[in-house]
């Protein structure tokens, strides 16, 4: 068996509170808060990146492993949607990284170790993580790592910028593992939709239409990317449900459980905000009624059909039998994105971080526990899958001091999240020392925009 061995969380210095960002834009923040389940969003502050966070959760992760040796690992895989480059994966910066932290501790260098980026918006990390698991499988020696690290950026009083968030999360993958066992039977569903996309945007030269003199339909033109995302939200709402409906039911068609949602003791998804799980759930709850022979005595209560209808989701929702449903599986996962906000790839190892410690804080028994998954990526993806809970699970999850991160970090005002928003402040505005630093950037014809990261203990 493969699976999850460790896992460790890296959160940005910065939040701002959700109640400030709605007070500024004349927003209704109980809706936001009561509604969305949105109370903070964590900001990276002016020395943050994704690479220093993924190198910061990594470190993390390998402190809390002392034992690992460099030959062991054979693949550390980036789950991204926040690139910071268009051809130099992320994974090369932390494979350098981590080869300095090796050598800090007087440990020689990685020579063999495979390194890439995955990208599918927000579910490039299950990608990599289900690639890992496979070659795992077949290298039952080795370990793998997988990072998930993104910056929920969007644009200033838009509609999606109370949804922002920022984070990395590293995992330890390897044979018999001590936090998660993960099978290797996994549902898929792949559509190509419009829902949400970071497109490289073509811009007249100066706003002018410039005719070129070889052709009149010829134009000069800028080439402008913004980390801002396109998105259509009620649509992106849509894809994500009849995605997760179709991953469903391939990963039903594979499993040897004829009622794979009833075994779920917790269930976990990409949030890309805290509520969203419960919102967008209804069909699989009524697959699940159908599983357990009681979806006709359900619908008949409630005045509702019994095939999952979108003019009948509320009457679902607000059944007491689907309150008690997300009360019981849903609802501890919910707790850290409300802090957090969405981290894209990061967001459903988050949500799986916060059902467990939240289960660790509250002596909650789950050894052997099933946990479904229900991974997405607009554009769009999911997929289906489950892991089986290990006895020493509780003993990796208490050293994550999930509540210590969350108030560690500096509350912004209005202000200061708009300047380091647009990237204007040269100097951070926290005091919380970072162990990874971006050193310089090169000027040269051949060096230019080459960035240089350094570990702060050796520089």
């Amino acid at each position: 068996m493969v699976g999850i061995d460790d896992i460790e969380l890296y959160l940005p210095k910065c939040f701002l509170p959700i109640e400030t960002l709605a007070k500024h834009n004349d927003l209704d923040v109980l809706k936001l808060q009561k509604g969305l389940g949105l109370y903070n969003m964590s900001i990276p502050d002016a020395d943050e990146d994704v690479v220093t966070m993924a190198a910061e959760a990594l470190i993390n992760l390998l402190k809390k492993n002392p034992d690992i040796e460099p030959n062991e690992i054979g693949r550390i895989y980036v789950g991204t949607e926040s690139s910071i480059d268009g051809a130099k994966p992320i994974a090369s910066y932390l494979t350098g990284l981590l080869n300095q932290y090796f050598q800090s501790i007087n440990k020689p260098q990685m020579k063999a170790c495979d390194s890439v980026d995955l990208v599918f918006a927000c579910i490039g990390a299950i990608d990599a993580m289900e690639n890992c698991l496979l070659w795992l499988s077949q290298h039952p020696t080795k370990k793998a790592i997988v990072v998930a690290t993104d910056n929920a950026k969007y644009e200033l009083a838009s509609t999606g910028e109370y949804t922002q968030g920022a984070g990395a999360v590293a995992m330890l993958l390897a044979k018999n593992p001590r936090i998660l066992e993960i099978p290797l039977t996994w549902g898929c569903s792949t559509s190509c939709a419009h829902d949400f996309f970071k497109p490289f945007r073509f811009q007249a030269k100066d706003g002018q239409h410039e005719k070129d003199s070889s052709h009149e339909l010829a134009r000069e033109i800028d080439l402008i990317h913004n980390d801002c995302p396109i998105f259509d939200g009620p649509k992106s709402n849509a894809t994500y449900q009849d995605r997760m409906v179709q991953a469903y039911e391939n990963f039903s068609e594979l499993s040897s459980s004829d009622k794979p949602i009833s075994s779920w003791d917790k269930v976990v998804f990409h949030q890309p905000y805290a509520f969203h799980g419960r919102r967008i759930f209804s069909p699989l709850f009524l697959e699940m009624l159908a599983k357990e022979n009681k979806l006709d005595a359900f619908a008949a209560s409630h005045g509702i059909g019994t095939a999952y209808q979108v003019e009948d989701d509320r009457a679902i929702r607000k059944s007491s039998a689907y309150q008690d449903f997300v009360t019981t599986k849903i609802e501890a996962g919910e707790k850290a994105s409300m802090h957090v906000g969405n981290m894209y790839t990061g967001s459903i190892f988050l949500c799986l971080i916060s059902t467990l410690f939240e289960a660790y804080k509250h002596d909650e028994s789950l050894e052997n526990a099933r946990i479904g998954f229900i991974a997405y990526g607009s554009g769009a993806k999911s997929k289906v899958f489950e892991g089986i809970l290990r006895p020493s699970w509780q003993e990796r999850i208490m050293k994550l001091e999930l509540d210590d991160y969350l108030l560690e970090r500096k509350e912004l005002s209005y202000e200061e999240y708009k300047y380091l928003h647009k990237g204007m402040l040269m100097n951070p505005v926290s005091d919380r020392q970072s162990q990874v630093f971006l050193n310089d950037m090169g000027f040269s014809d051949t060096n230019y925009g080459a960035r240089n990261y350094q570990m702060a203990t050796i520089q």
